[in-house]
């Protein structure tokens, strides 16, 4: 109980410290240390923002990976998903992309998924094996949760090189 006290104390200290001096980067980390030991976890996760906005690139992108992991942890996907793309504009990376992608689909944005999927494919070689994963998978999003089946099956018989006839045929199989 004391110690939680002092961290208590220890965390109004700091906002105060901030209150005089909002850019100040040593009272920025005391109130995040104190944050995170109390578990304020929601509090943590924009005196980290705040701190990342401060900090050179590589401290940068520390902070905004925890504040993604701090906003999926507390069942925040809207914030995950905007401090993963923040941090994927800074720091293009296929792992960033993938942590991306999967968050939108566990947040069921299909539509912005999808569109991701889309840029992907059209920046690869069109026989490439990736760009041929990168459509199926988009395909696959199509068909399956939002029920857009006709218009899955036009963008992959297009891609196919089939006919209208052929997309027809398709359309009455499903």
């Amino acid at each position: 109980h004391a110690s939680r006290d002092r961290h208590d104390r220890a965390e109004r200290a700091w906002a105060q410290a901030l209150a005089l001096c909002p850019d100040d980067l040593t009272s920025l980390e005391g109130r995040a240390d104190a944050q995170r030991a109390l578990g304020r976890l929601d509090a943590l996760a924009e005196t980290l923002l705040e701190l990342a906005d401060l900090q050179d690139p590589e401290r940068r992108s520390a902070c905004l990976r925890e504040v993604v992991q701090l906003r999926e942890q507390t069942n925040d996907l809207a914030g995950a998903i905007a401090t993963l793309t923040r941090l994927e504009a800074e720091e293009p990376a296929e792992e960033i992309a993938e942590r991306l992608d999967s968050l939108l689909a566990r947040a069921e944005r299909f539509e912005e998924l999808e569109g991701r999927l889309r840029a992907r494919a059209a920046d690869l070689d069109d026989e490439s094996a990736e760009c041929v994963a990168t459509e199926l998978r988009r395909g696959q999003i199509l068909l399956d949760p939002l029920a857009r089946q006709e218009l899955a099956l036009f963008m992959l018989a297009a891609d196919s090189g089939f006919s209208p006839a052929d997309f027809h045929l398709l359309i009455q199989l499903v």
